[in-house]
């Protein structure tokens, strides 16, 4: 399902753009758990009052603005509850885009 994910803090701002594929194991009336991998657009902005080391030691100035292409696992908890579907979701990095570990908790519009 495709996605828009937002972080904040820690002075920057990190958007995600991405369509997840993930595959669903029933749970026996208990909602399901799911596996699988994302791969989207990565924005950063930061504030410029810090600096991050990148992988391979590039220093990237946090007020520098940038977009790459990312790679993430996906492993979450998906249930029923009060007639609405929620979620929790775990994305794992598997490139340098991403950062390293988002926990998710949400809700899906609609059905």
């Amino acid at each position: 399902m495709p996605n828009i994910d937002l972080g904040v803090g820690d002075h920057r701002t990190v958007v995600t753009v991405n369509p997840d594929l993930v595959y669903s194991f029933p749970l026996e009336a208990a909602g399901s758990i799911y596996a699988g991998g994302s791969c989207g657009v990565v924005w950063r902005d930061g504030d410029g009052s810090t600096y991050a080391i990148h992988a391979k030691d590039r220093r990237w100035h946090e007020d520098d603005r940038e977009a790459d292409l990312g790679i993430a696992g996906i492993f979450g908890y998906r249930c029923r509850w009060s007639g609405r579907t929620v979620f929790l979701d775990a994305k794992i990095r598997i490139s340098d885009a991403y950062p390293g570990v988002k926990l998710m908790a949400g809700t899906n519009f609609g059905k």
